[in-house]
Parts: structure tokens; sequence; C-alpha cells
């Protein structure tokens, strides 16, 4: 309950504060490029990672990134489609990313249970939404993974590989 609390805070003070200032308002024919920090558990980038965005048309844009997570680098790209609603911007993501992953037994055991793999190629969709600050913005996104392809195994193979995760987590970006 509090984190829904804090979200409709999150999304609903800056939007009022701006409600009135629609000439500043960022738009489609903003800046094309973006650079955003983006943390949280499960993501495409790992743990924290960093991405570079293009916008390649009025609702279209392409991303890159790189970060790190518990066992390996990550690497994922990511066509978005987006909307401007003043200071707002929704949109959707699928992608891919290639790295590793710890399996959520692996991290809350005691007793670990490797579930999760050295290497991977991974399919992923994204929901997000932004608040825009000019040439800044805040974000949050959730979505989910899969495990395509298991290019390198852990040594131990008793438990199978966990294939499915669900991600979220917050960004913070500039627009250059």
């Amino acid at each position: 309950m509090r984190i829904l609390i804090l979200l409709s805070l999150f999304v609903t003070l800056p939007t009022t504060a701006f409600a009135t200032d629609r000439e500043n308002a960022p738009d489609a024919a903003s800046p094309v490029n973006q650079l955003a920090l983006r943390l949280g558990a499960g993501t495409p980038v790992g743990l924290a990672g960093l991405e570079y965005s293009r916008r390649v048309s009025s609702v279209a844009s392409i991303s890159g990134g790189v970060g790190m997570n518990a066992k390996t680098p990550q690497l994922a790209v990511m066509p978005r489609v987006s909307h401007f609603l003043g200071h707002l911007e929704v949109g959707v993501g699928v992608g891919f990313s290639v790295g590793g992953m710890t399996s959520f037994e692996e991290a809350m055991s005691a007793d670990p249970v490797e579930r999760g793999t050295d290497l991977g190629l991974f399919g992923n969709g994204e929901l997000f939404l932004r608040v825009r600050f000019s040439r800044y913005f805040v974000g949050l996104f959730v979505g989910y993974s899969r495990l395509l392809v298991e290019f390198l195994k852990p040594d131990d193979r008793t438990y199978p590989a966990q294939k499915d995760v669900f991600f979220g987590g917050l960004e913070l970006g500039a627009a250059f």
C-alpha cells in the first residue's frame, strides 16, 4: 500500500506543478538524444547500468545500454514507442539483452540453489513512465524477461535454470 501511495505522489505532484506550464513542456520535437542511469532488480542492464537512447521519429526511439548484475556485465538493446502528455512520457519497449542472471533462490536462500545462468540471451518487454523537467527526467519502469538461449551453464545443474524474470526500477537521465 505504501508503494502505491508513493507511486501516486511521484506521478501527481510533478504533473500538478507543471499543469499550467504548457509552453515549456517537452514533446516529440524535444532533443533526440538521452542518457539515463537505470537502477533496479532484474533489469536488462543489470542492477545498475547506463543507457543511451536516440529518438528516430516523433513516437519511436532505439536504445542501447550496458550495466552490471551480480554475476556478469549486461548488454541490452530495445526499440521503444512513447507518447508525451505534457511533462509525462509513457511508453512500451521490446528488445534483447545478453548477460548472466542470478535467480531469486540464489539471492535469497541461506543455502544457495543455483538456478540462474552464467550467460544467456533474454527477450525483454517493458512499460515505462517518465516525468520530464526541461532537459532532465526521472522515470519508473516495469517489465518481463525470458531466457531464450543459455550460452554458458552454471557448474551445478541440479535444478533447471529459472527462465522467467519480472523486473522493475528507477531511471534518472538527461536529454541533449
